[in-house]
């Protein structure tokens, strides 16, 4: 899939007809459909017969449209033979611990594009919810190249260490720096946490420069109003626009450099390719 902003995932549940109906006018670069957290498993299949419907029928507009299945080990298969069709951008898979999760999604989406003449290629963002998963995220980000993000659950990480989450998330550090650091090195983008709480606009205002400053390129919400502030923290400012473009231009002047100067300043390999994640992300 081309490279695209997801400053923005806001989550739908598969439940709620009105907010899936409206979803699309919010403007949100991703809208995640759940089949997961927000489903109670007695309407699991109710959920999945909505959500087909609603990526067939409803006006995204320019979000990407994303559905959030249950873990391949319960509902996962079910979910994805009801929802996999042309509409769809992106399959979110929770609670991945280990690379052949990864690549049993990918195998079943690759059955399923080929048995319904689906001519692009379905996506895949992974969501790291406990120790084991961070400790194989590496070999889970090489397990399939339709990973265009990874993702961190940071609650049910928490849990699955015995730790508390706080306002500052210090707790969250290793964690995090991980996800980002592994996703970079892998050429994809690092999606944070989402945050719960609706009415706390100054709090994830900060969370998100929080999470800009290590390195994330998005964050995910519930409150449709969160999607100006991802936009507002997420978006490169347009100085930062124009010197990245500049070190490009440099750049391709002679690729073999290990570095070069640019307004007195040494430029290395690292603020290239940082350059070229900004300019990828901006247009």
């Amino acid at each position: 899939m081309k490279f695209r902003l997801r400053r923005s995932g806001l989550y739908v549940s598969g439940i709620d007809t009105k907010k899936m109906a409206d979803c699309g006018v919010y403007g949100a670069d991703c809208i995640v459909l759940d089949l997961e957290t927000h489903v109670p498993t007695s309407q699991k299949k109710f959920a999945r017969i909505l959500v087909k419907r609603a990526i067939k029928k409803v006006n995204f507009y320019n979000s990407e449209v994303t559905v959030r299945i249950n873990p391949i080990e319960t509902f996962g298969e079910e979910d994805l033979h009801e929802i996999v069709q042309e509409k769809l951008n992106v399959v979110m898979i929770p609670e991945v611990s280990d690379a052949s999760t990864v690549k049993k999604v990918d195998s079943l989406l690759s059955d399923l594009e080929k048995e319904r003449s689906i001519p692009s290629r379905i996506s895949i963002i992974p969501l790291i919810e406990d120790a084991v998963g961070l400790l194989n995220v590496e070999k889970i980000a090489g397990a399939s190249e339709r990973i265009v993000a990874l993702t961190l659950d940071a609650d049910d990480y928490l849990l699955s260490i015995s730790g508390e989450r706080t306002k500052t998330e210090g707790e969250l550090l290793y964690a995090k720096s991980k996800i980002v650091s592994v996703a970079k090195a892998y050429g994809f983008q690092a999606i944070d946490s989402v945050f719960l709480d609706e009415n706390d606009d100054e709090g994830l205002y900060k969370e998100s420069l929080a999470a800009k400053r290590m390195g994330f390129d998005g964050k995910r919400i519930v409150n449709p109003n969160h999607v100006e502030i991802l936009h507002r923290v997420f978006t490169p400012p347009p100085e930062s626009i124009k010197r990245a473009k500049r070190i490009i231009e440099e750049y391709e002047k002679d690729p073999e450099r290990k570095y070069f100067f640019l307004d007195g300043e040494i430029v290395r390999r690292a603020e290239v390719e940082s350059a070229m994640r900004l300019l990828r992300g901006a247009f």
